[in-house]
This record gives structure tokens, C-alpha cells and sequence, in this order.
């Protein structure tokens, strides 16, 4: 079915007037909108696990526990603490292919307001590092830029 030429030029007054889209559902004018920002798939803190940050750890963690350490020569995580803002499902999975992989760089800022909001207040003392995992050099050379530091 082809398209109508209104839709057509409608849709072409839309993108000149509001280049940006929302990652989520596409509407015109945010790069995450209001009631998507609402509807993502936020982890609650309360039963996350504290080590982890998997979404259901709190007591029993299935994701750090020993039975899955043991096998890769661990007794604990090669880190303090790690948490997480959003399970992934397809929203938060197209916000992470859009920034990582399509180069929307416009998305870090988008991102690091979400993980602010759940950044534990003890990590941004002084005496606190927080850190990113770095893409690695294959990934870097594929996408021409490390998207996680940013």
C-alpha cells in the first residue's frame, strides 16, 4: 500500500520542524518522551540485588550467587557494587541500539539522567569511584566512537 502524498508531506514538515524522535514510541519532539520515560521498565531498588544490581537479588541473588561464581574461578564479583535503572525489554533494548549501534549520541544524555536518578548517594562522596566499562576495541573500531564513555 503506498502512501498518501499529504502523509508523505506531513510527515516531511514533521521532521524539519522536530528532527528528534522519541527512541521509544517515534512521536516527534523528544528523544524519549514524557510518557515513555513513565512507562520504561524501572527496576525496583528494594528487591534488586545490592551487589549486582539484578532486578530480583535482594535476598538470594541467582546472578552473583556462588553457584554461578564458582565456574569462572570467583568467590564474589570483580566489583563492589553495581546497579541497574531499567530491565531490558524492547523500549529500553531500541533506546541502547539507537545510542550505541545507530550513533544517536543525543541518547547519553537521556541515559545518565535515568542512572543519576538511581546512583546510590554514597557512591558520589569524595571518596567514591564511579566508572563505566569500556566497548571493546573491536566494538569501538565497528561504531567509531566507545559509547559507554560517553
Amino acid at each position: 500500500m503506498t502512501e498518501s502524498f499529504a502523509h508523505i508531506m506531513k510527515e516531511a514538515v514533521l521532521e524539519t520542524l522536530w528532527p528528534k524522535r522519541c527512541a521509544c514510541c517515534e512521536s516527534y519532539g523528544e528523544l524519549l518522551c514524557g510518557e515513555c520515560k513513565l512507562n520504561l521498565d524501572y527496576i525496583d531498588a528494594c528487591k534488586a540485588c545490592p551487589v549486582c544490581g539484578s532486578a530480583f537479588g535482594k535476598v538470594q541473588c541467582c546472578d552473583c550467587s556462588q553457584t554461578m561464581l564458582a565456574p569462572l574461578g570467583l568467590t564474589r564479583p570483580p566489583f563492589d557494587a553495581c546497579v541497574s535503572a531499567v530491565n531490558l525489554d524492547e523500549d529500553s533494548g531500541r533506546m541502547v541500539t539507537l545510542y550505541k549501534d545507530a550513533g544517536d549520541r543525543g541518547l547519553a544524555e537521556v541515559m545518565a539522567a535515568i542512572m543519576a536518578a538511581i546512583t546510590p548517594p554514597a557512591w558520589v562522596s569524595p571518596a567514591s569511584a564511579v566508572t563505566y566499562v569500556p566497548a571493546s576495541e573491536r566494538a569501538i573500531r565497528r561504531r567509531g566512537w566507545d559509547h559507554a564513555e560517553a
